[in-house]
């Protein structure tokens, strides 16, 4: 809405806010959180998470690209109140790569842990105002991977992926999904460890939730030649 004309080609957009009741009725007005346009298919799955204060919204955005078909993505933040009143931004994440596909965000409290996709998973942490604290910290070793979660057990994150280390050439197209533990700066406190163990591919996955000890994921998997849902309990 209101996006400013691309030339030669393409259209802008921008991320949206608005409150809901508990039947999802509508609070208030929507807002857009972000202060500028982006090229809309970048401009896109903007993350919420509530930090005990305020919503804080992530999302990529390709402000910076010349052109509306040009990819040059980043990734910035915005807080709003719970009025539905923008307080803060629009922040960008300080790293190296303007490649980067924003997957998944979680506050523990006192800051904001992200993780994103540059062929490798990574890990970043920003502050309630908005510094970067670290980014760029590589989650996989090896193989490509692809839609990294991250969750906040209390104490550690949890980051769920997916990755082709176990490809071969009778199983080219196989992706399996693994996890690690992380403490606050982003060390690893557990190997890359593998989840699931199909030949057919496995991806897609959710980040981990937790109950009464155990950690539970899902994901979509292809191992019936049709896609479907599947969950794991460790």
């Amino acid at each position: 809405r209101n996006a400013p004309a691309c030339i030669p080609s393409g259209t802008r957009g921008r991320a949206f806010f608005v409150r809901v009741d508990k039947d999802g009725q509508k609070i208030g007005d929507e807002i857009p959180v972000t202060d500028e346009f982006s090229n809309n298919w970048q401009d896109y799955k903007p993350l919420l998470a509530w930090d005990g204060t305020n919503y804080v919204v992530f999302w990529n955005d390709s402000r910076e690209a010349e052109h509306c078909y040009e990819s040059k993505q980043n990734i910035y933040m915005a807080k709003v109140d719970t009025n539905g009143r923008k307080v803060l931004g629009d922040i960008k994440l300080e790293k190296s790569s303007t490649n980067s596909n924003l997957y998944s965000v979680v506050s523990d409290g006192s800051n904001y842990a992200l993780t994103y996709n540059v062929g490798t998973s990574m890990f970043a942490k920003m502050d309630t105002s908005g510094n970067t604290l670290t980014s760029d910290i590589p989650v996989n070793t090896t193989g490509f991977s692809g839609s990294p979660r991250i969750a906040w057990d209390g104490t550690n994150y949890i980051v769920t992926w997916f990755d082709n280390r176990d490809r071969t050439a009778e199983e080219f197209y196989n992706n399996e999904i693994y996890y690690t533990k992380l403490d606050n700066d982003g060390n690893k406190l557990d190997p890359e460890t593998r989840i699931t163990f199909q030949k057919d591919p496995s991806m897609d996955n959710t980040q981990m939730v937790f109950l009464k000890g155990s950690m539970g994921v899902a994901w979509l998997d292809l191992r019936d030649s049709s896609p479907q849902i599947y969950f794991a309990k460790n």
